[in-house]
Parts: C-alpha cells; sequence; structure tokens
C-alpha cells in the first residue's frame, strides 16, 4: 500500500488507540489536531496541528491529507459545525477524498435517530454525507465501547458518567428500555484496528 497522509482530529480517548494502531502498521504519516497541545500524542511518528475546527483553519491543517478521521466527540452544535467543515475543507481539498466522521454509539442501521440527542447533531451532518459525492465517507456501527467494563486505569476511555449504565465503584448497572433488545459492545482497541 501507498503510503497516505492520515489526519486523526480529536485528540482524544478513541483517538489514542487510533494512533497506537496506526504507529504499529507503519504505513502512514500521522497528523492530529487538537484545539490545545496534548502531551500523549508528542512522540515519533505523529506530528501534531492546531485548529479551532472552523473551515479557513481545517483547510490550513488539511492542505496535504489524504484521509481524515474524525474522533471529536461532542453533544453541542459544535460537533455538527465542526464536522460540517471537516466535510467542506475534503471537499475543497485537492487530495484529502476520504473522510470518517465521529459516529460513535448506538445502532445507526435499525434506529438512525437514537440516541435522540444525536438528531441535532448527527442527523443533519449524515443528510449532508449523503448529499455530496466528492468525497468518499463511511460510518462505524459499533455501539457501546467495551472499555467501561474495565477499570479506569486499564483504558484510555475516561467515565462518561450518567450516559455510560454502567458505574463499576458503585456497582450498579441501568438497563434502557425494557431490557431485551440486544446491545453490541466492540473494544476500542478492535475499532482502531479495523480503521487502520
Amino acid at each position: 500500500m501507498a503510503s497516505k497522509v492520515v489526519v486523526v482530529a480529536g485528540a482524544g480517548d478513541v483517538a489514542k488507540y487510533v494512533v497506537e494502531e496506526l504507529l504499529k502498521a507503519g504505513q502512514h504519516k500521522i497528523i492530529v489536531l487538537s484545539r490545545a497541545e496534548r502531551a500523549w500524542f508528542v512522540r515519533p511518528g505523529v506530528e501534531m496541528r492546531l485548529t479551532d475546527y472552523s473551515l479557513d483553519s481545517l483547510k490550513t491543517v488539511l492542505h496535504d491529507a489524504d484521509i481524515l478521521l474524525s474522533f471529536l466527540h461532542d453533544n453541542s452544535q459544535f460537533y455538527l459545525d465542526a464536522h460540517l467543515n471537516m466535510l467542506a475543507a475534503c471537499q475543497q481539498s485537492p487530495q484529502c477524498k476520504r473522510f470518517i466522521p465521529s459516529e460513535c454509539g448506538g445502532n445507526i442501521d435499525d434506529f438512525p435517530e437514537q440516541p435522540l440527542f444525536y438528531l441535532p447533531t448527527h442527523v443533519p451532518l449524515r443528510k449532508a454525507l449523503q448529499a455530496q459525492a466528492e468525497v468518499e465517507w463511511t460510518l462505524f456501527n459499533i455501539g457501546w465501547f467495551m472499555d467501561y467494563f474495565v477499570p479506569e486505569e486499564s483504558s484510555y476511555m475516561k467515565r462518561i458518567e450518567p450516559t455510560w449504565p454502567l458505574n463499576l465503584e458503585a456497582g450498579t448497572l441501568r438497563i434502557a428500555g425494557a431490557g431485551h433488545a440486544p446491545v453490541p459492545f466492540t473494544a476500542p482497541r478492535d475499532a482502531a484496528t479495523a480503521t487502520v
């Protein structure tokens, strides 16, 4: 495989697994985008670029990108604005023509509007992706991350109380709905490996 410039947006928990897998593969130039310096990503083989996720900023930091992987997570309007800007920057780029937006949690095949807080953010992005043809894209339907079942010190994943139904410290588990629906769980390392 020819070497590509892979840009990872969102220097957070899942991005750490992706960067580790990209480094292990050793085939690509790796650039991590963040709004602030992130010490964990300062390592050989990884370049940090700062952005505010505006279109102008993204066009500058993506000038040499081939592939954009987003792990930027936010349940506010910022998520939608940043991802629409990423899509527009790729559309305007001469070479960044592959984009995987941040899409974690839920069953987007059978329940595309669940969880309900995705309605104002994720659904409009999905529609924008479907309405264009300049950039190849994909969405991962991975369900919940399994790392929330392990002690926090054994994972890069931070606790997301009260969203995550399992509270290891209190020994409680909250089951949504009637408790009969299957729930998929994926290890973030497995998601990273599949992405790379």
